[in-house]
């Protein structure tokens, strides 16, 4: 059997076997093999019982209130990480027109993608095409390249700056050239999930020690000093703007309870060195079945480095790059299977090595080719049959029925008031198929509200722990539910009947409690509520429920939608109550 370290070269082979094919055939070959995976996933039953519900409420924070520098969740928590996934999904929210679900895997899909094609380059130019096309398809069909295409978690984004980040390290290292495309993939990474994408960026590095130990020329060279001053301009000026929006709670939650909590835990499930190992079985099973292979490679490098320089200078680079990576999550105390996705890019290159030499000297391109659709099959069923019994595809298609049922009781854009916690999955779930973003409501206000003379509407999820509070001396109509039968998991309830909503409604938003009188609410920025009068003068009603001064403004159209005053604000004390009656 053929050295896998072997490289075959370019030119046609004895008897006209394995030519070569062109290098856009190829690019175009990986590429269309992640778009066919990425839609086959997006047509498929849906699930947003993961982390939709925090980066959909950040989105609807950053559109409806303004807040693109840093964000809240519909609880008022705020947002643990930067703003760059956000943004990206924000930008295909107003693109769309609404929140969807391309809006939201689009990001990470594309960057799995996209580190594929890096693959795909970097392992055709220092190991042989085939090597290259093997990583890229070992990295995209494997369970890490499943789960991204249908993920809206930070860890899929920031493996693509971190592998651009390294690549460039590389590069800047061996050609002895700029450093400063490697800064600017670092503050890339940097704005996506923090500091760590500086540190797993240049982690395989340390592979130039490795090449002064065994007796090879390795030194680094090359200009930081632009790259530097871009990182910290991009960085550091994110930080300083968010902090004067936002203030000490940014430092608590980003730098207090996400970088120093993860790092040394927090409570007793995260605890340092508890976990130790389990970043290593995340890669073998993240990586499977090719981890086999990946393995065989790290070996390899170990004790059969390759004769050329720059073949053996990148798989030591890997390498480094993987272990120093590996040692950082294993030390760390928080623990989460997904952390391990931006190190799968060093051994992917690895393992498509090692593959390529198993595999000589067999029509490379047609196994492939017969490989991934075989894979896309079998994914197109899992995701449009298999998973229909599931728990979360169930509870969202049990949303999207609730949702259907609202829109033809009360219609669209009705102010329904969302009651649930702060991380629940199913409320987000409601109110994406309503396309809507209220801030959720806690059980005692909108139970207060539903005993309230005016007609009031609330989504309940969780219903079962919160019955006993909206069944006390209240008589409630019932608008939808799910499931119909057994305790709900949500409930739709109103004091009154239908038909009183339309003259008078009450609802709530975030601190503040709405009374309206022939008026129709029509749009909320931030604190800033617009108003619609119809022919009849109405009156609009507004009370601060929290315990600190609040600032509200309110916007009047006419009937026939054009405005009427300019916007009118008002600082509110806690509790009081500004009452305005706005002419036709």
């Amino acid at each position: 059997m053929a050295d896998p370290a072997q490289r075959i070269p370019a030119e046609c082979h004895e008897g006209g076997r394995h030519v070569p094919p062109g290098s856009g055939k190829l690019y175009w070959f990986v590429a269309l093999a992640g778009l066919c995976l990425f839609l086959i996933t997006l047509t498929g039953l849906p699930e947003l019982t993961g982390n939709e519900h925090r980066i959909g409420a950040y989105v609807m924070d950053a559109i409806r209130n303004g807040h693109w520098l840093v964000q809240r969740g519909f609880g008022g928590d705020v947002a643990s990480k930067p703003p760059v996934l956000t943004w990206l999904v924000a930008l295909a929210t107003l693109g769309c027109g609404e929140l969807t679900r391309l809006a939201l895997y689009w990001p990470t899909a594309a960057a799995t993608i996209v580190v594929a094609l890096v693959l795909l380059a970097w392992g055709k130019r220092y190991f042989g095409w085939e090597a290259g096309l093997l990583s890229a398809v070992s990295y995209l069909f494997s369970p890490v390249g499943f789960n991204q295409m249908m993920s809206v978690r930070y860890d899929g984004l920031l493996a693509l700056p971190v592998t651009l980040a390294a690549l460039a390290a590389f590069r800047a290292w061996t050609l002895r050239t700029s450093w400063t495309w490697f800064w600017l993939a670092a503050a890339w990474g940097t704005l996506v999930k923090g500091p760590l994408a500086l540190l797993l960026g240049a982690a395989g590095l340390l592979a130039v020690i490795w090449e002064k130990r065994t007796g090879h020329e390795a030194q680094l060279r090359g200009s930081h000093w632009w790259g530097g001053l871009c990182y910290l301009a991009l960085c550091g000026g994110w930080f300083l703007l968010a902090y004067a929006d936002l203030g000490q709670p940014l430092v608590d939650k980003m730098l207090g309870r996400e970088l120093a909590g993860h790092v040394a835990g927090e409570g007793s499930s995260d605890r340092l060195l508890l976990g130790f190992y389990k970043p290593t079985g995340n890669v073998l099973a993240g990586y499977a079945p090719w981890s086999v292979f990946a393995v065989l490679g790290l070996w390899r490098v170990w004790r059969r480095p390759a004769t050329s320089p720059d073949e053996r200078r990148l798989e030591r680079f890997l390498s480094c790059w993987f272990f120093v990576g590996l040692l950082v999550f294993s030390l760390a105390a928080h623990q989460r299977g997904r952390l391990i996705v931006p190190l799968v890019p060093a051994v992917a290159l690895l393992a498509g090595r090692e593959l390529a030499g198993w595999l000589r000297p067999r029509p490379l391109l047609k196994l492939a080719t017969a490989f991934v659709a075989i894979m896309l099959v079998a994914v197109a069923l899992y995701h449009h049959v298999a998973r229909a019994w599931t728990r979360e595809v169930q509870v969202t298609l049990g949303m999207r029925e609730t949702a259907e049922v609202v829109r033809r009781t009360l219609g669209d854009q009705f102010p329904l008031v969302h009651v649930g916690a702060s991380d629940s999955d199913t409320s987000f779930a409601l109110q994406f198929y309503l396309n809507s973003a209220q801030p959720l409501a806690s059980v005692e206000r909108a139970a207060e509200l539903l005993r309230g003379d005016y007609p009031a509407y609330v989504a309940v999820t969780g219903y079962g722990k919160h019955a006993d509070q909206f069944e006390n001396g209240l008589e409630l109509l019932e608008i939808a539910r799910w499931p119909q039968t057994g305790t709900p998991t949500v409930r739709v309830v109103g004091n009154q009947p239908v038909t009183e909503a339309t003259s008078r409604l009450a609802m709530l938003h975030g601190p503040f409690a709405i009374r309206m009188d022939q008026v129709q609410l029509v749009g909320v920025y931030r604190h800033d509520f617009t108003f619609r009068v119809p022919e009849s003068a109405g009156r609009i009603s507004i009370q601060n429920q929290s315990s600190e001064q609040q600032t509200v403004g309110i916007r009047v159209l006419s009937s026939t939608g054009k405005p009427g005053d300019t916007i009118k604000r008002r600082r509110l004390a806690p509790q009081e109550i500004w009452s305005i009656a706005p002419d036709a």
